[in-house]
């Protein structure tokens, strides 16, 4: 499975490819390694497919323990989220950044276009709260990177 998630990018593309693609990308590659070949095209591997624009943002912390968290239900039930989740557990030690091992949360964003994703992603972002046992924010803030740049950045926050 690590090489699937690697030649796939490992960024939770089980989720979000589908509505993009019309396929399981996931799907189609397994079963082509079991069968030694695959049709994306099989109607085994079909899904609907979505019209609109995408993001899937992933959230990194500094360095510092995760005492809490705040904001899951509140962000997974927010329009346009498909998918969010926080990935670390209270009480991990996050060191120097070194790999993924600082990566502390992602979301599955869609919208009718970019402009409407990066609605959602501001506002999304700004209720992402991991903190440590201070209540320090450990959350990097890599907004600016997760916007899709060939929009104007002056998109209101609430």
């Amino acid at each position: 499975m690590n090489e699937t998630a690697g030649r796939l990018g490992g960024a939770y593309e089980d989720i979000s490819l589908p509505p993009v693609c019309g396929n399981n990308p996931v799907e189609v590659l397994i079963g082509g390694a079991l069968s030694g070949s695959a049709d994306p095209m099989d109607a085994r591997y079909r899904t609907a497919r979505t019209a609109g624009a995408f993001a899937v943002p992933l959230m990194f912390c500094k360095e510092g323990r995760v005492s809490d968290f705040a904001g899951v239900k509140q962000i997974q039930n927010f329009p346009g989220v498909t998918s969010f989740s926080y990935l670390l557990k209270k009480g991990t030690a996050i060191g120097p950044p070194r790999n993924s091992v600082q990566r502390a949360a992602y979301l599955v964003i869609h919208g009718e276009g970019t402009v409407e994703v990066n609605r959602i992603l501001k506002k999304t972002w700004h209720r992402i709260n991991i903190t440590d046992t201070t209540g320090r924010q450990l959350l990097r803030n890599t907004l600016g990177y997760a916007l899709n740049p060939m929009l104007e950045q002056t998109v209101e926050t609430d």
